[in-house]
């Protein structure tokens, strides 16, 4: 089985897993169980949202991730490397429904033994040695709202 992995789609799944996690039914029940189920407009949800990102009085913000990537495969855990990850990024709201960003990201991958900067990486299940470039995405220009009926790809203006 040969299993394309690319970069991006590891790191959008690094951040985004822990997130989803956190949503999955019952994850938190005993912590919360005093709590009443939200129920946010769009807009709430969004403005939310953004608290959480940014912020919502034009001000540049940074979030970081410090984190041990794993590929799962076939039931398989397989740890991947370390990510050190900045993300700098300024929010301007435009309307309650919608909020422009531009951002700013550097990522380093590092072995997750010694801390050492990977410059190759070698695939799980097929053992290929891929090449693993410095990585810096941006300025990404992006809108962010609930719903929209633009389904326009996201394009990165540079990315090296």
């Amino acid at each position: 089985m040969n299993t394309n992995l690319n970069r991006r789609s590891l790191l959008a799944g690094a951040i985004g897993a822990p997130f989803l996690a956190g949503l999955a039914p019952g994850a938190h029940a005993d912590e919360y169980s005093g709590l009443t189920d939200l129920n946010l407009s769009d807009d709430e949800m969004l403005y939310y949202f953004i608290k959480l990102r940014s912020s919502h009085d034009d001000r540049v913000t940074m979030g970081w991730v410090d984190a041990v990537n794993y590929a799962f495969i076939d039931g398989v855990t397989h740890p991947m490397y370390r990510l050190l990850s900045t993300t700098i990024r300024q929010m301007r709201k435009v309307n309650d429904s919608l909020y422009k960003s531009v951002s700013l990201e550097v990522a380093m991958y590092m072995d997750i033994e010694t801390g050492e900067l990977l410059d190759k990486l070698t695939m799980p299940v097929t053992g290929n040695v891929v090449d693993v470039p410095l990585y810096r995405a941006g300025p990404t220009h992006m809108e962010m709202t609930v719903r929209s009926e633009d389904t326009n790809d996201l394009t990165k203006h540079q990315e090296t």
